[in-house]
């Protein structure tokens, strides 16, 4: 009787590596911290750049630095996995921390860019303290005279130091004032019916220096 023949396996089943799992496992595991170095110098870079005011070069250094990262990896001499799932994980990690870290620069506590906002603004008229009315526009109406004004600021981070002035006849004018607790801001203007002042709050915070003035406009009579 003839003796059945052996079949061949369609498929066959490599040996187990270990050694060279672990090492590319390895391999992967520095390409990972890299990676996400890359993302936080360049997301800070970024931001950075976004307060310069120059958002489209951030947003050019990043696409620049996601088309070459895997060249950058190979430049490092680190092994890059030839697979495709591994390098779209790459990517997204290098996208997700470069989005983490412009993020963080650019909100507080790092960093404050919105000014305080008036609250209430007060004038002493005869020893009792009134709120302002707002014209039309927005703008608000003062009385005649010198009188004491106070403006009530409302604000998530302190501001320590600041010049308050206004514009009048191309000029800058400087007025003093006294900060009170609760965010008061205490000075005296001597006025003339129908001027118009434009004041500007140039401050720093506790969390960063802001570029951007708190603005308002008082018109008198």
């Amino acid at each position: 009787m003839a003796k059945p023949k052996e079949s061949t396996p369609l498929f066959q089943e490599p040996e187990f590596d270990e050694k060279e799992f672990l090492l590319i496992e390895r391999d992967r595991a520095i390409g990972i911290i890299v990676i996400f170095a890359i993302g936080a110098i360049s997301g800070v870079l970024a931001g950075y750049l976004e307060l310069l005011g120059y958002w489209p070069l951030s947003v050019l250094i990043m696409l620049a630095i996601l088309v070459l990262l895997t060249r950058i990896l190979k430049g490092l001499r680190i092994k890059v996995s030839t697979r495709a799932s591994h390098r779209i994980i790459n990517y997204g990690m290098y996208i997700f921390t470069w989005l983490l870290f412009w993020i963080i620069l650019l909100n507080p506590p790092v960093n404050v860019v919105s000014s305080p906002q008036i609250h209430t603004f007060q004038v002493d008229q005869n020893g009792t303290w009134a709120n302002l009315t707002t014209t039309s526009t927005g703008d608000y109406s003062g009385l005649v005279g010198s009188n004491q004004y106070s403006i009530h600021l409302t604000y998530r981070y302190a501001f320590t130091t600041g010049t308050l002035y206004y514009k009048q006849g191309g000029s800058d004018h400087t007025v003093s004032y006294s900060g009170g607790s609760h965010g008061y801001l205490n000075f005296t203007l001597q006025s003339s019916y129908g001027d118009a002042y434009n004041f500007y709050l140039n401050w720093n915070s506790t969390a960063s220096s802001n570029p951007h003035p708190l603005e308002f406009t008082m018109v008198v009579g």
